[in-house]
């Protein structure tokens, strides 16, 4: 069975305004509203309600392009870093691979993790270890191979960087999602409330302005005459089933 649509925000909020404006602009709306209990103070509070869930949808959007443009900068930092971390693991691993002790001080005994703050942390690891005195030094001991393959203090310093980008940024990304979040909270509650606010309008615009279809339709509530189109099809379905009894029984 087909489940009902629900009506998009911005449905919702162009709902709203035009039944808000067009009372309070309408004396002839506005009058018969004042007398069921919705005077001019009442439909200004669905007013404030109003420009509150606008704004909540504006902010909520707003906050999320900026958590998709950290996102994608994240995705595009990661792939740096990994880079320079995977390049000098295996120059390591490639030096001193049977120097188990070592490979174990420089955080290479495993795979590289999966999550960003496994990786953050092996990968911190890996740099500071290695540009230490006694690893990174120009001498010829195996301690100081790292250099004779290219990766010198400055070289080691300059790769680290891109560890500490993807950190910061990737702090950037999660507190943008703990604020789109939060937003999305505060959309959903300020809808909510103006939702609850139209419910009950619209019930007293029925009543208030049952008279004046005109006035109905301008505020966006349409009287509703005769039997809906589901109401139709369901004696359209009634009327075939008991045909095929019928036919069946001859």
């Amino acid at each position: 069975m087909a489940t009902k649509t629900k009506h998009s925000l911005a449905e919702q909020l162009n709902s709203a305004q035009v039944a808000i404006s067009n009372t309070l602009s309408d004396p002839g709306i506005s009058k018969p509203m004042a007398e069921y209990g919705f005077p001019a103070a009442r439909i200004k509070e669905g007013q404030k309600l109003y420009e509150a869930a606008r704004l909540s949808l504006n902010t909520r959007k707003t906050l999320s392009g900026e958590q998709q443009y950290k996102t994608a900068e994240v995705n595009k930092i990661t792939k740096q870093a990994y880079d320079a971390y995977q390049a000098l693991a295996k120059i390591a691993r490639a030096i001193w691979v049977k120097d188990k002790a070592r490979l174990a001080a420089l955080g290479l005994h495993g795979k590289m993790p999966k999550t960003t703050a496994g990786f953050l942390g092996a990968a911190y690891t890996l740099f500071d270890n290695a540009a230490k005195g006694d690893i990174a030094s120009s001498s010829n001991t195996a301690a100081g191979e790292l250099a004779t393959y290219g990766y010198t203090k400055t070289k080691i310093a300059a790769e680290r960087l891109k560890i500490v980008a993807l950190d910061k940024m990737n702090q950037a990304q999660e507190s943008a999602k703990g604020e789109t979040q939060n937003a999305g909270r505060e959309q959903e509650k300020a809808f909510k409330s103006l939702g609850e606010w139209m419910a009950m309008f619209t019930k007293i615009a029925k009543v208030a302005l049952r008279y004046k279809k005109e006035y109905l339709e301008k505020i966006g509530v349409i009287a509703r005459s005769g039997k809906t189109k589901a109401q139709r099809g369901a004696a359209k379905k009634a009327a075939e089933t008991r045909a095929k009894k019928k036919v069946t029984k001859g």
